[in-house]
């Protein structure tokens, strides 16, 4: 069901770098370089947030907590409305993919479209989530479990906030 899908997105991603494939090369290049560098900023803060909240001798577990608890719910409103918009652009677009829609298939046609909106919402994910998660680990010493499971919460979090914008 989702082959079909996939290999229609795929194949729009080829039409899109078949003409002036250079030049399109170099402006996706200088985009996900800008999105590292912007990412790295937000690792750099957020090491120097939570080196500044370990220095803290009487609250630092109790800030730490809150810190945690804020960054999933700013990092789930984030992903919610950018996955509620995604969501009616994509549910409801004029005319685009008028031939999926007649084929037998239709009823896939929600499913590709979360998939898609958990795709393009997923950038909260992983610019600021991603980063954060380093940033935790490289302060408060996190072992690779721990930080799989904060990885695991976070695309949960993730995860049900596309699914609730999508509902």
């Amino acid at each position: 069901m989702f082959t079909t899908l996939f290999v229609h997105s795929a194949h729009r991603v080829a039409r899109y770098f078949a003409r002036r494939t250079t030049a399109k090369v170099i402006t996706a290049f200088l985009f996900l370089f800008v999105l590292f560098a912007l990412a790295f900023g937000i690792f750099l803060f957020f090491r120097s947030g939570f080196i500044f909240i370990e220095s803290d001798v009487y609250a630092h577990r109790a800030l730490l907590l809150y810190v945690y608890e804020l960054f999933l719910l700013i990092v789930s409103g984030l992903v919610f409305v950018s996955a509620l918009i995604s969501g009616l652009l994509g549910l409801f677009r004029s005319g685009q993919e008028l031939w999926f829609m007649v084929s037998p298939k239709l009823r896939a046609w929600p499913w590709y479209t979360a998939a898609q909106v958990f795709e393009a919402s997923a950038w909260p994910f992983f610019l600021i989530a991603l980063p954060t998660l380093f940033a935790v680990r490289d302060v408060f010493g996190l072992s690779w479990l721990g930080f799989s499971a904060g990885l695991a919460a976070v695309l949960l979090a993730v995860a049900g906030a596309v699914m609730g914008a999508m509902v």
